[in-house]
């Protein structure tokens, strides 16, 4: 019986046993799920975060609608003064950014964002592209959260720009899933440079970022009526990576072995990977070639053109989209890089500094035929002259009048307009008419000081010579 008791108890003490391992097993599990879901929360409150390099001044942040629109109605930036671009500092900085992004401020198109503060941008759906202005008052380094990737938004023209409308790249960005990367001069993705001298059998050649699908290239005829040339060998290679190099050999071997009667025609698709002659037609005044770019591509082509391509180009970009969007290169190469590296510092000197004296007297033999028929012309007919000033008359008057009147001509529709333009070089509209509209009038006021003087001072001579007069007569 005894026996049958203490088998009990341990039976009990066995069970009592199980249920609390099951209960701390469920308790750690909880705590397991709950830190995840907040360090999930925590991760999840912005897609995008990178530093900048801002001076103090304004910014223009941008929001481009895509072809469906905007990626997002409204979305959520908050801007922080940290102590340096690093990615360390990055993360350091995200705990008082969490703090800051629980209380956004709404805003909307083109007001303007303080550093420290959350926002809520409402995008203006009625337009194309919505602007906020970022006020940045102490210059230096800082970071930027934003709710979604800025690239979502971009479209045209980059996401963040000067007031000159100049580009402001992030020193380092990462996504959502914490992986960044830097944006310093050695992690740039910069094509290797122009080796000089240019000895490709192609004039010109570029980059593109492109995404699968097809792709319209244009060729016109100039203002002439007449294509640049009949036809144009033309490679285009799918790439990955912006190099020249990687690809120059098997550029010139498909250039070498292409078969010189192989002709494209207008409407054609041009072939990848390989050279080809495209061959314009005459009988209309644009050539239209396809480009399909396949899923596996590598999200860049590179075309090397046996000609410049903007030499066939007046009405319209030589490379679109099938909706129609422009197409820019990232990177070019051509003869060109060479012939404008060749050019020394001392010639550029002699040719922008140091030929002022030839200026000038280039300047007065211009205008010495004229002078010379002047003179001539002046003393034939000084006696006549002297003689009609003689007699009098209302003559001399109409010609003093002509005479002001081809002065003042030359002011108004040579002298300011010139000025104008030249006074506003380096300044905004309004500090370059604000000069311009005080050099007028500093010089019509000083005209009037002269004329004012001069009289005044004749009229003292005049009074001070009658008084002496007087006196000697007395």
């Amino acid at each position: 019986h005894v026996n049958r008791g203490s088998g009990h108890y341990r039976q009990r003490q066995h069970d009592n046993l199980r249920s609390s391992m099951a209960l701390a097993n469920t308790w750690l599990l909880a705590v397991f799920l709950m830190g995840g879901v907040l360090v999930a929360s925590a991760s999840d409150e912005w897609e995008w975060a990178a530093t900048f390099s801002l001076e103090a001044g304004h910014y223009t942040w941008s929001f481009t609608k895509q072809a469906a629109g905007y990626a997002d109605p409204t979305i959520q930036i908050l801007v922080m003064k940290i102590a340096d671009t690093s990615s360390d500092t990055l993360d350091a900085n995200k705990d008082a950014a969490e703090t800051s992004w629980g209380s956004p401020v709404n805003k909307s198109s083109y007001q303007e964002l303080e550093v420290g503060t959350s926002y809520t941008l409402h995008l203006d759906q009625d337009t194309w592209t919505t602007h906020f202005i970022l006020h940045v008052d102490d210059g230096g380094s800082h970071a930027v959260f934003l709710q979604h990737t800025p690239y979502e938004f971009e479209n045209g023209f980059h996401f963040l720009q000067t007031e000159d409308g100049e580009d402001v790249e992030p020193v380092h960005e990462e996504e959502g899933d914490g992986h960044g990367h830097s944006h310093d001069e050695e992690s740039h993705e910069e094509p290797e440079a122009t080796e000089c001298p240019w000895n490709k059998d192609w004039e010109w050649a570029g980059i593109f970022a492109v995404a699968p699908g097809w792709l319209d290239w244009n060729a016109e005829k100039a203002a002439d009526g007449a294509y640049p040339d009949a036809t144009m060998k033309i490679a285009i290679f799918t790439t990955s990576e912006a190099s020249f190099t990687a690809l120059a050999d098997a550029v010139q071997n498909s250039w070498d072995n292409s078969a010189s009667d192989e002709l494209l025609d207008a409407g054609g698709t041009i072939p990848l990977d390989r050279a080809i002659t495209l061959k314009f037609d005459q009988d209309t005044w644009a050539s239209h070639y396809k480009i399909q770019v396949p899923a596996n591509s590598g999200g860049h082509i590179a075309v090397f053109a046996q000609h410049f391509p903007i030499e066939f180009e007046k009405n319209y970009h030589y490379l679109k989209d099938a909706s129609g969007a422009d197409i820019e290169p990232e990177f070019e190469q051509s003869g060109s890089d060479c012939e404008s590296t060749t050019a020394t510092p001392s010639s550029e000197t002699e040719t922008s500094s140091d030929r002022w004296g030839e200026v000038i007297l280039a300047s007065f033999l211009t205008v010495l035929p004229t002078l010379l028929g002047l003179i001539c012309i002046a003393a034939a007919l000084a006696p006549a002259i002297a003689k009609k000033v003689d007699e009098g008359g209302g003559w001399l008057a109409g010609v003093n009048s002509f005479a002001s009147g081809v002065i003042f001509a030359a002011a108004v529709f040579l002298l300011l307009p010139e000025g104008l333009y030249l006074v506003s070089v380096g300044k905004t509209e309004a500090g370059g008419a604000g000069a311009w509209g005080t050099a007028v009038m500093c010089g019509w006021l000083g005209g009037v000081i002269c004329k004012q003087g001069g009289q005044l001072f004749h009229w003292s001579g005049s009074v001070g010579g009658e008084a002496g007069e007087a006196g000697q007569a007395n």
